[in-house]
This record gives structure tokens, sequence and C-alpha cells, in this order.
């Protein structure tokens, strides 16, 4: 399904307790625990929420030329199935 906005870190709390900056960090350090079948994904770690005025961004991990990148995304906007939500 098509999440928007704050229904993100609902879903996210839901689901189970939510994976953060320190998780993303650690997979980076270890990518062989990161399943090849999420090569095409966007790891989403709403654990960790950054604010700037209005502006909430949360870690991202996307696999770019053939390894994982750490990247901060907004909560605004569509996310489609791609975004996952990494869960502890």
């Amino acid at each position: 399904s098509i999440l928007r906005g704050p229904a993100i870190l609902k879903r996210a709390t839901e689901l189970g307790i939510p994976a953060s900056l320190e998780d993303a960090e650690w997979l980076m350090a270890h990518p062989q625990h990161i399943p090849t079948k999420h090569n095409g994904d966007l790891l989403v770690f709403t654990g960790t929420i950054r604010e700037s005025g209005t502006i909430q961004t949360v870690p991202l991990l996307s696999h770019v030329s053939g390894q994982w990148k750490l990247y901060w995304t907004q909560l605004i906007g569509v996310w489609t199935p791609s975004f996952k939500l990494v869960l502890k």
C-alpha cells in the first residue's frame, strides 16, 4: 500500500519496534546481513527522527552502484512499495 506523512510512523509502530540510525549504521558496516532481494528497495529506519522546523527526516539505506549508502528522507510526500520499514 502507499503511505503518506505521519501514517508512516504510525504503521511502523503498529508493526513492531522501528529500527534506528544505530541499526542502519550497523548494517552499513555489515552489508552481508542485508538479503540481496532488497538491493532494489529503500530501507527506512523510523526509530530515529530528525526535526528541522516542521520537516521530519528519517535514515534510509539505498543500494547504489553495488554498495549500500545512507541518506535522510523526509516523512512528507508519497512512499511507494519500494520503501521498506526496518524493524528490530
